[in-house]
């Protein structure tokens, strides 16, 4: 094998343009949320437990909803420059930037070679998990209606014996506004990869499931489910029927969107198998 040209010194520099190119692709369409795969998650398709009624995050409880920090230093535990970045509204092209700037500077400020190595060491690791959370943001969608934020995400699970193309997926719902919400029905339409429709649930269909949970200002409820596809990809979009409870009496209806995300068994490569 050859020997690398380069001086030592320029693999930092690569690295770190290599980063803020992946920081910028991750924040092109708004704030970078924290990602989990769904076969990561603690609700699993077909297993229990299949659904779950989350507490704040800084709540007590002990069934409460992980916080972005959590996930962002589960994912990151050796950033040493996130203390006092606000993450839990998402990371902005700006704060990622400055996160990632703080360790390269602090990285050339060390003058130990070992402690250099291993900082150099942290620094890759972290760019492996931005190119994770790269692929796991082609496989989720946000979207958030009258103070109710819907969170899905998707993740490849094999073909069957019919050569039919598995996929689970978890949804995510939290009241992030000031009323108390009862999830009521839902809508999905299912897509494969050329547009053409696998399935479609009406509208008002009831719950999720099983459930019509209520949820009070800041609580979640995360399930898992499943679909079938024909092709390799595909997408599921939809909407949750929703009402408004004031002292136990429903009040005003409304439709939270579930913004459309994909299903894709190559997250990683381009264009339909």
């Amino acid at each position: 094998l050859m020997a690398d040209p380069r001086p030592a010194s320029a693999v930092p520099r690569l690295l770190y343009r290599a980063m803020l190119r992946t920081c910028r692709e991750l924040t092109a369409h708004g704030p970078m949320r924290m990602l989990v795969s769904v076969f990561d998650s603690e609700v699993q398709w077909m297993r229990p437990p299949q659904f779950r009624l989350l507490a704040p995050p800084d709540s007590a409880w002990e069934e409460r909803a992980r916080s972005q920090r959590a996930i962002l230093l589960d994912k990151f535990p050796y950033l040493e420059h996130s203390q006092d970045v606000s993450v839990e509204a998402g990371l902005s092209w700006e704060t990622l930037r400055g996160l990632v700037r703080g360790e390269f500077d602090a990285h050339r400020a060390i003058r130990d070679p070992a402690e250099a190595d291993t900082h150099l060491d942290n620094l890759f690791a972290a760019f492996r998990e931005l190119q994770a959370q790269r692929l796991l943001a082609r496989l989720a969608s946000s979207a958030t209606t009258a103070g109710v934020r819907v969170d899905a995400i998707s993740g490849y699970l094999g073909q069957d014996k019919h050569g039919q193309h598995v996929f689970q997926y978890q949804i995510s719902v939290t009241n992030t506004g000031c009323a108390t919400v009862q999830l009521l029905g839902r809508h999905w339409e299912i897509a494969n990869a050329d547009g053409s429709v696998e399935a479609t649930v009406p509208r008002g269909s009831p719950g999720v499931v099983g459930q019509k949970p209520v949820l009070h200002p800041r609580q979640c409820f995360e399930y898992a489910s499943g679909v079938t596809l024909r092709s390799p990809r595909g997408s599921i979009k939809g909407s949750f029927q929703m009402v408004q409870v004031t002292d136990g009496e429903a009040g005003a209806k409304f439709d939270a969107e579930v913004a459309k995300f994909a299903c894709d068994a190559h997250p990683g490569s381009e264009g339909d198998e």
